[in-house]
Parts: structure tokens; C-alpha cells; sequence
């Protein structure tokens, strides 16, 4: 005889649980930025056209956010230390090793040239002392360097200065150019020259 088959009772199909509701998630926020450092300072080497009206270029150089570090010096030649008045004068070579001991910036001012005008007789010569400095600073450095103005050594004023507007990887802040009528003395400026020198070399460094 056919045996019956029993069919299962299937009790009430429980209802799908609830999906949950897809939310937007906000990206993480970027990681703080480093704050880019500091510009590195300005070194000055100079002779007494600075070294003399520090007081009165320091705070021009505040004011107008360049971080400038005097290394003037009076009575500085290029390569040449000498005592003078009784004290010993280092060259603007010596001055150069010895920022470079402790450090070693990206941009200089140079003010050089007026102490070597007295012996100065030929645009080579003018050459090879312009030389020895951005020899000795290096090739990937800014390097600014002043006209110099002193009408008693007109001829070597005028070779100094050919030689420099024609030597490639410097900018000339030409104190020449503009500093006749701002001296006190045949060579250095008035309290306003010196006001005026500062904010070239400040114009200069912000150009």
C-alpha cells in the first residue's frame, strides 16, 4: 500500500532584519602642515660705510622684515688685514671664514672695495679681488654687492665699479648711482645716506 508523506508545517517566515542605513563619512582631515622655516639671516660684510651707521641701518632693516647680520668693519679691505690706529683690521676674506666656521647662509651682502681704491690701477686687478670673495662664498649663494663712491679715487672708483657690473652671479646695489649728494665726508654717508643705503639693500633683497 502508498505510505503517506507527511508535510511539514512551516511556521510564519520571520521578517528580514533591517539593513543598516548607509551614513557618509567625512574624510579624515589632513594632517597638520609644517610651517615652512624661517628664511635663513643676510650677512653683511662691509667696511665703514656700515660698520659706522649701524644705529641708524639696523632699524631700517627691522622695519622692513629682513633679518640682516652686520659684520662691518672700518677701514676693511678685500684681502688685506693690517693694523690700523692701533688695532688690528681683518680682511673681508678673513670675515667670510669666519661666518662660514659657524655657518653658512644663502645670501650676502658684500660692501667692499673702497679701502683697496687707493692701489687699484687696472680692471684685472679689480676683477681678481671681486673674484677671491665669490670664490670663497661659493656659486649657489646670493650675493649683493654696493657700487662703491669716493670722488678722490675717481679713475679706480670708475675701473671697481666696470669690473663690477660686468661679473656675472652678483646684484649690484649701486650706492654710486645715488649717493653723491648723501655724504658727510668724501666718502660716507649723512645719517640720511645711510637711511637710504638700507632701504636699497632692503629693496634689493625683497626684489
Amino acid at each position: 500500500p502508498r505510505t503517506a508523506t507527511t508535510v511539514a508545517q512551516l511556521g510564519p517566515i520571520p521578517p528580514e532584519p533591517p539593513q543598516p542605513t548607509p551614513t557618509t563619512t567625512s574624510p579624515p582631515p589632513p594632517p597638520p602642515t609644517t610651517p615652512p622655516p624661517p628664511p635663513s639671516p643676510t650677512y653683511l660684510v662691509g667696511d665703514s660705510l656700515t660698520d659706522m651707521n649701524r644705529a641708524i641701518i639696523a632699524p631700517v632693516f627691522d622695519d622692513c622684515g629682513a633679518e640682516v647680520r652686520l659684520h662691518s668693519l672700518s677701514a676693511r679691505r678685500i684681502e688685506q688685514g693690517y693694523e690700523w690706529n692701533g688695532r688690528w683690521v681683518n680682511s673681508g676674506l678673513d670675515e667670510i671664514d669666519q661666518i662660514l666656521a659657524a655657518t653658512d647662509p644663502a645670501t650676502w651682502i658684500i660692501e667692499l672695495g673702497s679701502n683697496d681704491l687707493q692701489d687699484l690701477r687696472t680692471e684685472e686687478e679689480a676683477h681678481r679681488l671681486i673674484r677671491t670673495v665669490l670664490d670663497r662664498i661659493g656659486d649657489n649663494d646670493r650675493v649683493l654687492w654696493t657700487t662703491v663712491l669716493w670722488p678722490h679715487y675717481s679713475t679706480a672708483t670708475e675701473i671697481f665699479n666696470a669690473a663690477l657690473r660686468i661679473t656675472p652671479g652678483i646684484e649690484l646695489v649701486d650706492w654710486y648711482a645715488v649717493g653723491g649728494n648723501h655724504l658727510v665726508d668724501p666718502v660716507h654717508p649723512t645719517d640720511e645716506g645711510a637711511r637710504l643705503l638700507a632701504s636699497m639693500y632692503c629693496d634689493a633683497l625683497h626684489g
